[in-house]
């Protein structure tokens, strides 16, 4: 991961060559598994299996990631594959790498740079978890070129917003993210091609409050509805959503 407005370095020309192969070889694979049945599909083990990057596979062996987890099984092929997600799973079940690594993998096939502005946006309820989120995120994506953001209470909005339009991905608590969009100058989400709630039951309980409902806003010029992003106009390739507890409530509203 690197900072805005730094280089890729004298082997750019090599790596996009190389990275151009790899995305044509990914393309491929995915879009076989994404034809196939899915009780025909197997079901990797090792993230060394996984028909993703280079660059993500060696972050997480440098993080320690060797084998998934049941909902890493469940939940990475199809995400990869470009589906949306509705997932409930627990704490410490590995639910973060099922959204990090589609996040990653989404912007690497489509060749995301500095240039295209915000691809990916990661929404979770707490600072807490958003700083976990964002410090996993940083390991398991150091080798990309992406740049990555964290918008979370306790900081300066100001110091954050000399960097904010210049990223590529953040991880975002629901109260800073509606600061930004109604106080930074540019502020735009309408490139996304995913979008991630995490702890999703806590976070629309928190929309339903007064404070956050601008963020279900019909209109809103730098965060449109989600019928809107997932349009032919707009780039959403998935929206991938986890939360501890579900019920017809929740779902229903993330529909």
């Amino acid at each position: 991961m690197k900072r805005p407005g730094g280089g890729l370095g004298k082997s750019q020309p090599k790596r996009t060559k190389r990275e151009a192969d790899e995305v044509s070889s990914l393309e491929s694979q995915l879009g076989e598994a994404a034809g196939a049945p899915a009780d025909s599909q197997d079901v990797a083990k090792r993230f060394d299996d996984l028909p993703i990057s280079e660059y993500t596979k060696e972050g997480l062996r440098e993080a320690g990631f060797t084998r998934l987890t049941a909902v890493q099984r469940a939940a990475l092929l199809p995400a990869l594959c470009g589906r949306d997600l509705l997932g409930a799973a627990k704490t410490g079940s590995g639910k973060t790498l099922a959204f990090l690594i589609p996040v990653l993998e989404v912007l690497y096939r489509r060749r995301w740079s500095s240039m295209d502005g915000l691809g990916a946006l990661i929404i979770s309820p707490t600072r807490e978890l958003a700083l976990q989120i964002f410090d996993e995120l940083r390991k398991v994506g150091k080798q990309h070129q992406f740049s990555a953001g964290l918008l979370i209470g306790g900081k300066q909005v100001k110091a954050e917003q000399q960097h904010v339009n210049g990223m590529n991905m953040l991880v975002c608590t629901p109260g800073r993210l509606l600061q930004h969009m109604d106080e930074t100058p540019g502020f735009d989400c309408s490139q996304l091609q995913v979008l991630v709630l995490d702890e999703a039951d806590r976070i629309l309980d928190m929309v339903g409050e007064c404070c956050y409902a601008p963020l279900l806003r019909p209109g809103c010029p730098c965060m449109p509805p989600l019928h809107q992003l997932q349009s032919p106009d707009f780039g959403l390739q998935s929206m991938i959503t986890f939360a501890s507890v579900w019920n017809h409530k929740y779902r229903n509203r993330c529909k």
